[in-house]
């Protein structure tokens, strides 16, 4: 069975979409447009009948202006139930899950980030509104040492695949011309599938590459291929 991720020509390069039920990483510099990737699989999902729910330690506000740059309305979705949004936070204060009513968690109790936390109010959210999907976004903190977010990063990912069986989005920073695919370097060893993102030149004016490093059972092509985000579609795979 395969989960489609609503991206014109990457579905089909991927025999109808990622495993469903897999971890996949989205691994790419700033500017790649990752966060964009990881709101477009979850409105895919909801289109196709299938909710979503984002976590991220990105304030909501900031997503909904993004889909909204898009012509994506992802706060309506959240509005009418058929998306949920964990916003993670380093401090020790009471934080929403945006979208369901009535429903507040202590995230995170302290800046070393306790995991247990988030994965409880990922499956909270996850079950409220019958989620098959998951978008894992922003997942480092500035406020923690790299090890912490390693850690963190892990634990979050493979307990909420693992216990919600949702197709997982992961997504990963990697600085410029940096060896390997993320920063934090736990991602690519947890995921089931690679899809990496590049940016021609230092400012990012050339190209935009996409290629698919690694997904199970799938058989691939390992080339780079052009990709362009536009308004209304999102990405668009060459």
């Amino acid at each position: 069975m395969r989960t489609p991720t609503g991206i014109t020509g990457l579905d089909e390069a991927l025999e109808g979409g990622i495993p469903q039920g897999a971890i996949v990483l989205v691994a790419g510099e700033a500017g790649s447009g990752k966060t964009i990737f990881g709101i477009q699989f979850v409105l895919a999902g909801i289109a196709a009948g299938e909710p979503g729910v984002i976590g991220t330690f990105e304030d909501p506000g900031t997503l909904y202006e993004l889909a909204a740059s898009l012509g994506w309305d992802l706060r309506a979705a959240v509005n009418d139930g058929y998306a949920a949004v964990v916003q993670f936070d380093s401090n020790p204060t009471q934080v929403p899950i945006v979208g369901i009513e009535d429903s507040a968690v202590n995230i995170i109790t302290d800046a070393a980030l306790n995991s247990q936390a988030a994965i409880d109010s990922m499956l909270i959210a996850i079950e409220e509104i019958r989620a098959e999907r998951v978008t894992l976004d922003r997942m480092v903190s500035p406020l923690v040492h790299l090890d912490q977010a390693r850690k963190f990063v892990g634990e979050v990912t493979l307990n909420v695949a693992n216990q919600s069986y949702c197709s997982t989005l992961l997504t990963g920073f990697r600085q410029h011309d940096a060896v390997g695919y993320t920063m934090l370097g736990v991602e690519e060893q947890i995921s089931d599938g690679i899809i990496n993102l590049e940016l021609g030149g230092l400012s990012g004016d050339g190209d935009r590459l996409l290629s698919v490093r690694k997904m199970h059972g799938t058989s691939l092509d390992l080339a780079e291929h052009p990709y362009v985000i536009e308004p209304g579609r999102g990405f668009v795979f060459y």
